[in-house]
């Protein structure tokens, strides 16, 4: 894939991953799987610090939208 577009084809990727995920599958899915797919629009992928980054910036927004903010915004919907 040529790399000029690389970058935003995968991010316009995962604002549509997390679009479709956050009302089924709630945000402990949505967060992690659009980040994820945010992280190839890099050529330089570093999967063991995406990982960590996934967890802690999940954690955040559940902490602040949730929590602190007391959102609607589903956070479990697996079960």
């Amino acid at each position: 894939m040529p790399s000029e577009g690389r970058g935003l084809l995968f991010i316009v990727a995962s604002i549509i991953v997390f679009a479709l995920t956050i009302q089924s599958m709630g945000l402990i899915v949505a967060g992690p799987a659009s980040m994820l797919v945010a992280m190839m629009a890099s050529p330089d992928i570093r999967w063991g610090e995406g990982a960590v980054f996934c967890v802690v910036m999940t954690g955040l927004c559940a902490l602040m939208f949730k929590t602190l903010l007391g959102l609607p915004i589903p956070f479990n919907n697996l079960w």
